[in-house]
């Protein structure tokens, strides 16, 4: 009887960390630089400088610097023009 009190005890520890730890992961915001060397980086280039006549620069640039909504939409769906 007590191996399986112990037993429950341990599953029960370990749930509940594993609970813990993605609570902590689902808490976390996401990470911008992983987003942007995944979506961006090819075009725009590690440095946001853009490559002249083919992909405009993000740095300084008002797409990037204006409302938070109009960046969220860029990040989420991209722009073309």
């Amino acid at each position: 009887m007590m191996r399986w009190s112990i037993a429950r005890r341990c599953v029960g520890a370990l749930c509940t960390a594993a609970l813990a730890a993605t609570a902590r992961v689902a808490a976390q915001p996401p990470d911008g630089a992983r987003i942007y060397a995944a979506t961006c980086q090819a075009c725009h280039q590690a440095s946001g400088l853009g490559l002249p006549n083919q992909f405009p620069p993000l740095v300084g640039s008002d797409w990037v610097n204006g409302s938070d909504e109009r960046f969220v939409m860029i990040v989420l769906h991209g722009i073309v023009g």
